[in-house]
């Protein structure tokens, strides 16, 4: 097997690859199209008259079948501007504002593979004792009063894994040792604080405890809500006690690369294409209880672009839940600027009588809330009418300029050249300022006018050249190779044994089958090049103790044929999982018991060969032959006979 590579250079190219919206980047060179999940555009490197290439933005993946061509946002960059691995992550590390050199490795690859693995096992511990404490232990009846009290019941509690911190200083630090963490982990990941005196003791305490997992459902933070008679026994001691705390910044979390709940709802958000944004962990939770599949919240952060990235791989129209506050409403603007940016349709809705979505679904059913997202209005018209609110538009004419301007400068904000079309784009700005012309009593013609001079004035430069003055050698970051040349003969996997490529078939479709192909199947199995070669990839994350989803596969190789390899075997298994009648587990026993046999067959045929030559004695020859006769009976399905 593949040992593991260089792991900061796996996470610095896995968080680049995060951050970039691939239909965005391949979007940037010429329009798509919606084409169910995915999108599709015009092929660059043939004569393309119907667009043959597809872009599907929840596996981050591309490919044209004409060129047989596909991969990452990467490889695309490579190949369309002609560069290099290391000008690829350069380019787009600097389009995602990632800082690049404090990726650098130290030579320390496999320590800090270590110590990322040590930290998301103490986190699943972590989140496995609060949980079970909130369960059963007698004096967790408070917490489970509480949650209770606000109306989430335990299915919900056992799918969120919420749990309870109890009220003491050192109650889940005293337990790490014993259980193999060591507690200076515990800080990394968070759930310490270190003595000034030595030792550590506990960072959520009397706290009820909100898991935070990333999509490939490991834990990576803990949010914690205070009991309201803790947080009253803290204030008459003279202490402010937060209502909420959040998990800090580590190794395998970042607020703006997550959101709550997505873990539970991406496969319906894939579905509907529609994602709806609220600000709390309770309103996720009694939104899933209340049967909502869609629901999500940001994380002790304003939603920034890093979030919309993310949003973009799962959902086209995202309806944002604001709190009916007054500083839920103020924090609209900033948002709508983001989503109209990223050009993503967005519709706000706040709940009525100023009830945040928690408090609105316990005193309402769950149609109520959906009728009030579908009557949700659109970005822009809640910005016309935020910007108007108060005043005459035609006889103030000062504040009417102002709102004019603010308003065309969101819509300014709207890309020219990415997902909609330019007709359809055109069609929906004319709309636009004929609605404001009539609103404001002003020339639809000046309008546009202006719209056109406040985009002139903040159009960037974005060419995608390499700056050559820019780009390091990435030799500290590990071995970065571009182009394999011993791999220049890959196979199509349509060319390999089948049973190699179902076994890699059902790995594309079910990752959690790894350990036991890794058990019980050797590497060498796998006797053909290309074959062996995305063995080796899964088996390199088993090693690393990292998921072998298609996105971490992707990027544990940076050859552009290795890409395309990936992304087919991906879409022929998911074609063929769509045609057959077989569930993954079915297909997968049938695959098994066929190695069985082998395994079977092989060990007669030494057998045989060893009682051909005479090596054993008679009594070891007579062993041999009854376990050859059982090996058969088993192989043919023939019921041993028993005594009696």
């Amino acid at each position: 097997m593949s040992q593991g590579s260089n792991l900061d250079q796996f996470e610095l190219k896995e968080r680049i690859r995060q951050s970039t919206d691939i239909v965005e980047l391949i979007g940037g060179y010429g329009e798509m199209r919606r084409q169910g999940r995915n999108w599709v555009t015009r092929c660059p490197w043939h004569d393309d008259r119907r667009p043959s290439l597809q872009v599907n933005p929840a596996r981050q993946s591309w490919k044209c079948w004409v060129c047989d061509l596909g991969g990452d946002v990467f490889s695309f960059l490579m190949k369309r501007e002609g560069i290099d691995f290391p000008d690829a992550m350069r380019i787009l590390a600097d389009k995602a504002g990632i800082a690049f050199e404090a990726f650098k490795s130290s030579g320390k690859s496999a320590e800090n593979r270590d110590q990322r693995n040590a930290m998301f096992q103490a986190m699943q511990w972590a989140v496995g004792r609060f949980h079970a404490y909130l369960q059963t232990s007698p004096d967790a009846q408070a917490a489970r009063d509480y949650l209770h009290s606000r109306g989430l019941l335990q299915p919900a509690i056992e799918a969120f894994e919420v749990g309870y911190a109890p009220n003491e200083w050192s109650w889940l630090t005293d337990q790490a040792t014993g259980a193999g963490h060591d507690p200076a982990t515990l800080k990394l990941i968070g759930v310490a604080q270190e003595r000034n005196n030595g030792g550590f003791y506990d960072f959520y305490r009397g706290r009820i405890i909100f898991p935070i997992f990333d999509t490939q459902n490991r834990a990576i933070s803990l949010g914690g809500r205070i009991l309201p008679e803790i947080a009253k026994n803290e204030e008459a001691q003279g202490r402010n006690a937060a209502k909420y705390i959040n998990g800090p910044e580590t190794k395998i979390y970042s607020k703006s690369d997550n959101l709550y709940g997505l873990n539970l709802v991406k496969a319906n958000v894939e579905k509907s294409r529609h994602l709806v944004i609220v600000e709390g962990y309770t309103d996720v939770t009694m939104a899933w209880q209340a049967g909502l599949d869609n629901v999500v919240a940001v994380q002790g952060t304003a939603l920034n672009e890093r979030h919309i990235r993310l949003i973009k791989r799962f959902a086209d129209r995202v309806s944002l839940v604001l709190d009916g506050d007054e500083a839920g409403i103020n924090r609209s603007n900033d948002i709508l600027n983001l989503f109209v940016a990223a050009d993503m349709d967005l519709r706000i809705m706040t709940p009525p009588d100023g009830l945040d979505p928690c408090d609105f679904l316990l005193q309402n059913s769950a149609s109520k809330f959906k009728e009030l997202l579908d009557e949700a209005k659109d970005a822009l018209e809640y910005k016309i009418q935020r910007e108007t609110a108060g005043f005459d538009p035609v006889l103030d004419t000062s504040r009417a300029h102002q709102a004019i301007e603010n308003i065309l400068s969101t819509i300014a904000q709207t890309p020219k050249s990415l997902v909609i079309q330019k007709a359809e784009r055109q069609i929906r700005e004319q709309q636009l300022m004929a609605r404001l012309a009539r609103r404001f009593q002003v020339s639809q013609d000046t309008l546009i006018n202006r719209l056109e001079e406040i985009r002139t004035s903040r159009r960037p430069n974005t060419s995608f050249a390499a700056k050559d003055s820019q780009v390091e050698d990435l030799g500290a970051y590990g071995d970065v190779p571009t182009a394999n040349t011993e791999l220049t003969t890959l196979k199509p996997p349509k060319s390999w044994d089948w049973k190699q490529r179902e076994v890699l078939e059902l790995l594309m479709l079910q990752p959690d089958f790894l350990e036991l192909i890794v058990e019980r199947i050797p590497a060498e199995w796998f006797a053909e090049l290309t074959p062996r070669t995305v063995y080796d990839l899964f088996c390199g994350c088993y090693e690393d103790g990292i998921p072998a989803t298609f996105e971490h596969l992707s990027s544990r190789s940076n050859d552009p044929a290795i890409q395309n390899i990936l992304v087919s075997l991906d879409l022929i298994a998911q074609e063929k999982s769509e045609a057959s009648n077989q569930a993954v587990e079915e297909r997968m026993s049938t695959v098994m018991d066929w190695f069985y046999v082998q395994e079977v067959k092989a060990s007669q045929r030494k057998t045989l060969a060893e009682l051909e030559e005479r090596k054993l004695s008679e009594d070891q020859e007579l062993a041999q032959l009854q376990v050859l006769i059982q090996q058969e009976r088993q192989r043919q399905g023939i019921r041993v006979p028993t005594d009696g």
